[in-house]
């Protein structure tokens, strides 16, 4: 929070200072959401520095955290609405990519993105199958969908 704190009110030098300190902790790895958030706010550093392949990197990072944490989520109503205050990352990574001009990249990350929202919009709904439909089975589904690791089926 530091770090965040320090890059926005303008004191980017410190800022990437302590960032590139959390980021070099040995144990940061158990510690998920203080390594998302902090490779996050990196990239945006990196951002301001014009320095786009960097943050795209570090975006990316920090959307690897992301998946992971949620793929160890056992519930349905944890996983419910995990990666939607999260979408900012994806958002920043995508922009990253396009300005590099690796519209394909951007592509796979805007379709995890909205892959990701989806699954999660139809685990809250809890009667979103038709009523002649088998709900049972529009369950198993919607859980194969959400344990299936992402390929991306879309190729340019």
């Amino acid at each position: 929070m530091r770090g965040k704190a320090l890059r926005e009110t303008g004191k980017a030098d410190e800022a990437k200072a302590v960032l590139d300190g959390v980021l070099a902790a040995p144990r940061l790895k158990d510690a998920g959401d203080l390594h998302w958030l902090a490779a996050y706010e990196r990239g945006r550093l990196a951002e301001t520095e014009q320095k786009p392949a960097e943050a795209a990197e570090l975006y990316r990072s920090a959307v690897e955290v992301i998946e992971q944490q949620r793929s160890t989520l056992n519930t349905e109503a944890s996983k419910i609405g995990f990666v939607g205050d999260k979408q900012a990352v994806y958002a920043r990574m995508v922009a990253m990519l396009i300005a590099q001009n690796r519209v394909r990249e951007a592509f796979d990350y805007v379709e995890r993105s909205k892959s990701r929202a989806l699954v999660d919009m139809l685990a809250s709904k809890k009667d979103f199958a038709v009523q002649a439909a088998d709900p049972d089975k529009a369950r198993r589904v919607l859980a194969e969908l959400d344990s299936a690791d992402y390929a991306p089926a879309f190729r340019m």
